[in-house]
């Protein structure tokens, strides 16, 4: 009998170990999951903020260069280069999305010319 209820105890503690394994893989999917919609929000939020600029300030003041343009490549570097910290990953998406608006924008004009 007390053979029985050892091996009862040793399932027991079996099936609480891999619910725990279970629980932190959950986790972990979870924080990964987060992280990706974070980066998918700031990317649109970039090409939201390059559609704002490219009409409330197209151009950087005094030179010719596309606000958008600028701005968006200079999130990339600083978030690339790791100046954000912690947030170097959502300043590089937030940039890229701004870069994305930007060729997209420029990529339109060309097809346009071209009929």
């Amino acid at each position: 009998m007390a053979e029985a209820a050892q091996i009862t105890k040793t399932e027991a503690v079996e099936k609480l170990q891999r619910a725990q394994a279970s629980l932190k893989r959950l986790r972990e999917e979870g924080k990964r999951v987060a992280k990706q919609g974070t980066n998918v929000i700031m990317t649109a939020a970039g090409g939201a903020a390059a559609g704002i600029l490219s009409v409330q300030m197209p151009k950087v003041p005094n030179t010719n260069v596309d606000t958008d343009l600028a701005l968006g490549s200079v999130l990339v570097a600083l978030g690339v280069a790791d100046i954000a910290g912690e947030f170097s990953e959502q300043v590089t998406a937030l940039g890229s999305g701004m870069l994305a608006a930007a060729t997209a924008r420029e990529t339109r004009k060309i097809m346009a010319q071209r009929g």
